[in-house]
């Protein structure tokens, strides 16, 4: 009988040394992103660019919540969803009429070598719609999620005049992965 528990206890330390690290991923949501926006009216339809710089909520503190002492052990940051509504406060009866397509890109603020990535792009804004999601890709948007600030640039096509300023607010979620045995 101690036979037998001496080596199920044998295999099971075995089992254990031998486990997929990829195995011992966690996952948790990063600090939530809020950008606001104002497309300004336009007398004609077009393609209109948006910039708005933010800073970056701290992706360390959250990390060390879920056990995550050291950022290198981060593997990835994907955008889960991206939500563009009306700052309902200033434009209390518009819509996105006047929106057909568009994209959102992001940028490194500081750090010129990192190259722009869009992160989402949508079409087929419901009529009368006051808010819709963002299509996210599925890029690593890991690099940018441990910059300082970063820059959003909100790339808007019009089917015509925007008589009256948009007030956009953008809600960025996004899912890390995270090794902490690494």
């Amino acid at each position: 009988m101690k036979k037998i528990q001496l080596l199920v206890a044998g295999l099971a330390t075995i089992s254990l040394l031998s486990c997929d690290k990829a195995k011992l991923d966690i996952k948790f949501d990063a600090p939530q992103q809020t950008i606001y926006m104002t497309l300004n009216p336009a007398d004609t339809a077009g393609s209109f660019e948006i910039k708005k710089i933010i800073t970056i909520p701290n992706l360390e503190a959250k990390a060390k919540e879920n056990g995550v002492n050291d950022l290198s052990k981060i593997k990835s940051v994907n955008i889960t969803k991206i939500t563009v509504s009306l700052d309902s406060i200033k434009a209390p009866h518009e819509n996105f009429d006047s929106l057909v397509s568009g994209s959102l890109v992001v940028r490194a603020n500081k750090n010129s070598t990192l190259s722009p990535l869009n992160v989402g792009s949508f079409d087929n804004i419901p009529q009368g719609a006051t808010s819709f999601n963002i299509t996210p890709t599925s890029e690593n948007y890991m690099v940018f999620s441990k910059e300082s600030e970063i820059e959003y640039t909100a790339k808007l096509k019009t089917k015509g005049k925007v008589k009256n300023k948009i007030y956009l607010k953008i809600v960025v979620d996004s899912k890390v992965t995270a090794n902490p045995t690494n």
